[in-house]
């Protein structure tokens, strides 16, 4: 195993700019990345260069036409190619690659930033390097909550994993896997090891959902399974800030919804992106420029569209549909937002429109990711869940408690003991997990 654990980021100290949203999202994806200081003596620069590069799992050089002028760059090149570091070089410019550095700046691993639309493209693609990947499974000694629920997700599709599941699947040092298998127990997730070294998974892909894909900013999770009827939200993620507070009104509103936040966790969550949108009642795109412009959006209406769902679209501003949208939404009725004077009546009209209503109200089977949560909080404190305990406990009625345990039971995050109780399967480590916790924060 590689003890080397680190990043060295090389780049020109004008460059800043372009170096710290790279930096931020190595480190968010769990990376320890060290940087020069740009000492103004030489003689110290080039002593902790030296210490620095010489235990880095990878050397990334930013680039760029001040990169190759820089004497500092060019020497720190030069040392980590001599040393036979894993090179990963940024290409953020077309620029002649002067005094050498062609020869030694050639590496199969490098990406162009240049070649990429705009700069998510280009960091999607970069933390998506196998050298990166590589690095985060044997070397980071971390675990984040976003790293946590790829090995989680994982799991529960298995529905029964090992060790060696582990270490086969993600390439992980021993030492770690037994770490994230350890803290599923300890969260309540998997059984205690059986005769074979297998463990039973008691998390359900419902129950994954309801822990993960919650919403920062406290819009509700509806309880959905299998019969009930719900609204599939597609929007463009850079307008969260506009729609979110519209799918907190329909779900104040008892309107049940669905709607992913762009986690990406494990290979698999396109497939249930799919399945959602099969099952729907009823197809809502939240349509602006940037929807237009998202090809996982197109997908999602295109998928619709093939599938005969009715389709209700949700205009925020006038735009262009073009990539083939005009034809395919063509026959659905629209709702554009400039149409309303104000911002309630806007929300009030969409949670009331006969095609949403049909499809997606019900006030007795509402169950909000809140209520969820304060469930899961009363039954490790109690030991146990009722639906008569949890009626006083939320003010709620008796058909919604039942709902709400249904939901516990679905998940995979409790058991029935009798009859009237069911107890915890989750853990307090488990809920703070997730539930206190960013998906950048580490857990262990």
């Amino acid at each position: 195993m590689n003890n080397k654990k680190y990043i060295y980021l090389c780049y020109e100290k004008r460059d800043y700019r372009l170096a710290t949203p790279i930096l931020k999202a190595l480190r968010e994806r769990g990376l320890e990345v060290l940087t020069p200081s740009k000492k103004e003596s030489d003689e110290l620069w080039a002593q902790e260069a030296q210490s620095l590069i010489e235990n880095a799992a990878i050397f990334m050089p930013i680039v760029t036409q001040s990169f190759v002028e820089s004497y500092r760059c060019r020497k720190e090149v030069h040392f980590a190619d001599a040393k036979g570091l894993l090179m990963m070089t940024l290409f953020m410019q077309q620029t002649p690659l002067n005094y050498g550095l062609a020869l030694l700046l050639t590496a199969e691993q490098g990406l162009e930033r240049y070649k990429h639309k705009n700069l998510e493209s280009f960091l999607t693609a970069l933390l998506k390097a196998k050298p990166l990947e590589r690095l985060l499974n044997e070397c980071t000694p971390f675990v984040t909550q976003k790293t946590f629920a790829e090995y989680l997700l994982y799991a529960v599709k298995q529905k029964e994993i090992s060790l060696n599941d582990f270490l086969k699947r993600f390439e992980l040092c021993q030492e770690k896997a037994v770490k994230i298998i350890s803290a599923m127990r300890e969260y309540g997730f998997i059984s205690e090891q059986k005769e074979g070294g297998t463990y039973d998974v008691y998390l359900t892909e419902y129950g994954f959902e309801l822990l993960y894909f919650k919403n920062k900013k406290s819009v509700a999770l509806s309880n959905l399974n299998k019969n009930n009827k719900y609204l599939f939200i597609s929007y463009a993620h850079k307008n969260s800030d506009e729609v979110l507070p519209i799918l907190h009104f329909l779900q104040n509103e008892r309107i049940r919804v669905w709607f992913d936040e762009g986690i990406e966790v494990g290979s698999e969550w396109p497939a249930t992106i799919q399945q959602k949108i099969k099952e729907c009642a009823l197809f809502m795109p939240i349509i602006s420029a940037d929807f237009v412009e998202s090809k996982n959006c197109r997908k999602e209406v295109y998928l619709a569209d093939t599938a005969n769902l009715n389709i209700l679209p949700v205009f925020l501003e006038e735009c262009e549909l073009k990539y083939g949208l005009e034809l395919q939404l063509a026959q659905a009725e629209r709702v554009y937002k400039k149409d309303y004077q104000t911002e309630y009546a806007f929300k009030y009209s969409l949670a009331n429109h006969p095609s949403v209503t049909e499809a997606a109200s019900d006030n007795d089977n509402f169950v909000s990711y809140d209520m969820l949560i304060s469930a899961i909080e009363l039954m490790l404190k109690k030991g146990a869940i009722s639906p008569l305990s949890l009626q006083p406990y939320l003010c709620i009625g008796y058909k919604r408690a039942v709902n709400i345990v249904n939901a516990l039971l679905e998940g995979g995050l409790a058991k029935s003991e009798n009859a009237k109780k069911s107890i915890p399967l989750i853990t307090e480590k488990g809920l703070e997990a997730f539930y206190t916790k960013n998906k950048t924060d580490v857990l262990f």
